[in-house]
């Protein structure tokens, strides 16, 4: 497996997005300007300028016609994907670690951490309403305009990383403490709070149809959770902390990856910091297969949206765009395989009253 190295940031990379179809590939990084890559031949489209820290967190729309950014420099921004202008700036209190757009793109939110942590001050979840112009389907806004209102906003723990949950019920927050907290519309307290790990939350992912969960922690562990009922239902246990996980859009496969602190790396040997995406069966957790080649932590972790690939950003600064080969969709069949043998098995012991069904 051969990957595309993309060399088009100065620092580490902090997060890399798919869009739908996933033509675009999108990355930010400890520098301060957004790119967009064609994910088939790793040839890149563009920069979005204007911020003037390390971008944290970005997030594309549907159509791919606006992407939003939170950055260190204490603003949240929206670019015209096409054109690669600044529509909107939002300023906030301190770094905004996490944004996100809602099912249908009505709103979008902003997480910010504040700059020195006091008595008084807390991180902020602040909800905004898309102004008309940009939902407006027959016309692409390429004008900036003034800096909007939220509608909402609520004080939280610090937190890292957020998401909508499905039909946009709520925000789910993956937060420093290790805990899940999900607050719902018009609520200034979480509906619901869970412990999921023993240290920082770094990133939290769904799967495809959005009913299933996983997080990575500092802990060294990735956690699969069902939507609905919030259960753990799988733990994927590394050496090292885990920086990023994904669930593949098809297989009943996740992946991980994570290494050393970044201080760490210069005095540590690749094949003693963890550096590598490892890869296991989402049922059976048995791990059947690595990949190498980030010399440093990776960081961030996705998925192409019709699972033929996925990319990596590391501390190196290097996207690593891979293509599965065949071998791994063989891979696959045999799994799939051996899950139906173990299910008739499971059923003729049912049948027999050997074994109860919970």
């Amino acid at each position: 497996m051969k990957p595309i190295m993309l060399k088009g940031h100065e620092r580490s990379i902090t997060k890399v997005i798919y869009n739908r179809e996933g033509d675009i590939l999108f990355s930010v990084s400890k520098d301060n300007k957004p790119t967009a890559w064609w994910s088939e031949n790793g040839e890149r489209i563009g920069t979005y300028n204007g911020h003037k820290g390390t971008v944290w967190d970005v997030d594309v729309t549907g159509d791919s016609k606006y992407l939003i950014t939170g950055s260190a420099d204490a603003q949240a921004k929206v670019f015209n994907v096409r054109y690669g202008e600044e529509i909107l700036s939002i300023n906030h209190q301190g770094p905004v670690r996490a944004v996100g757009w809602s099912e249908g793109y009505e709103f979008f939110f902003a997480l910010s951490n504040p700059l020195k942590a006091t008595a008084g001050s807390s991180s902020k979840l602040s909800i905004y309403q898309t102004p008309q112009e940009l939902l407006d389907k027959s016309k692409t806004l390429r004008e900036k305009r003034e800096a909007i209102l939220p509608v909402a906003e609520v004080p939280i723990p610090k937190t890292t990383c957020a998401s909508w949950l499905p039909m946009n019920r709520g925000i789910i927050l993956g937060c420093d403490d290790g805990w899940l907290r999900i607050f719902a519309p018009g609520n200034e307290q979480p509906v619901l709070e869970k412990q999921a790990h023993e240290g920082r939350i770094n990133d939290l992912q769904f799967n495809r149809e959005k009913t299933l969960l996983i997080t990575s922690s500092t802990d060294h562990k990735a956690r699969l959770f069902d939507v609905k009922t919030m259960k753990c239902m799988k733990t994927f246990r590394h050496m090292v902390p885990v920086n990023s996980a994904a669930i593949h859009p098809t297989f009943e496969h996740v992946m991980f990856g994570g290494g050393q602190d970044a201080m760490s790396v210069t005095t540590t040997d690749a094949r003693e910091g963890g550096f590598e995406t490892r890869f296991f069966h989402m049922i059976f957790e048995k791990e059947f297969g690595r990949v190498k080649g980030h010399f440093g932590p990776v960081n961030t972790l996705a998925f192409h949206p019709d699972g033929s690939g996925f990319s990596s950003g590391g501390e190196d600064g290097y996207v690593r765009v891979h293509k599965f080969t065949a071998d791994y969709l063989t891979k696959q069949e045999k799994q799939d395989r051996k899950l139906e043998k173990a299910n008739r098995l499971a059923e003729e012991l049912v049948e027999k009253g050997l074994l109860e069904m919970s």
